[in-house]
């Protein structure tokens, strides 16, 4: 299973049957999930990406002009800050109703590999998605938060741990917590797999729908 084509799968789906307007896309890499999120987002939406190495947004911007041209491109807002920081990119009447994030969680494709992504900062970004979207959840609104976690890389033991705990806290549920459906994809007997972890968040009582 093509784990990269499921993540956008779940999203287009989430897209089909609930608002879309804007989305994250934490770890912009080469552009290839933020261009799949552009096309997902309604008119005068918006893709906010984010990424450590100027690499990725050079390459992501020309990834997007030469598959989708100019109009696409004006969707897709990349900024170079670490992905807990993406508050303080985001317009404060913005965040709110942002309903879906992504992390693909690793290194650059085609880049230095010792440039990985670090566990305090995903931490951060998590645990800061997830009050977003648990209020969202508490105002009516439904979210996605899809997360691609590699472990077969130097440094990534105690990340992938820390995202797989914090799946499991949402599958458990906690006083804050309103309706939440957790779902992991991968090879799961293979230890140096990545997997996609995947939460729905909606309103209490409403069901996954």
């Amino acid at each position: 299973m093509n784990l990269t084509s499921k993540s956008l799968e779940i999203a287009s789906e989430f897209a089909r049957v609930r608002r879309l307007r804007y989305a994250l896309d934490m770890t912009l890499g080469n552009g290839r999930d933020t261009l799949a999120l552009a096309r997902m987002v309604e008119p005068g939406g918006a893709v906010f990406s984010f990424d450590v190495q100027a690499a990725a947004l050079e390459n992501s911007r020309n990834l997007i002009l030469k598959e989708a041209g100019e109009d696409l491109l004006e969707k897709c807002r990349m900024f170079l800050a670490s992905h807990e920081m993406y508050a303080k990119f985001i317009p404060e009447n913005i965040v709110d109703k942002i309903s879906v994030a992504f992390f693909n969680l690793g290194w650059l494709p085609g880049s230095d590999k010792s440039v990985i992504t670090e566990l305090k900062s995903t931490a951060e970004a998590l645990r800061s998605l997830r009050g977003l979207f648990v209020r969202r959840a508490r105002a009516g609104e439904d979210s996605l938060l899809n997360v691609l976690s590699y472990r077969g890389h130097k440094g990534a033991a105690q990340e992938f741990e820390f995202v797989e705990e914090f799946f499991n806290s949402l599958e458990e549920g906690g006083t804050d917590l309103t309706g939440v459906a957790v779902s992991r994809f991968g090879d799961f007997e293979n230890p140096e797999s990545p997997v996609l972890f995947s939460a729905r968040f909606f309103p209490e009582g409403r069901g996954d729908i």
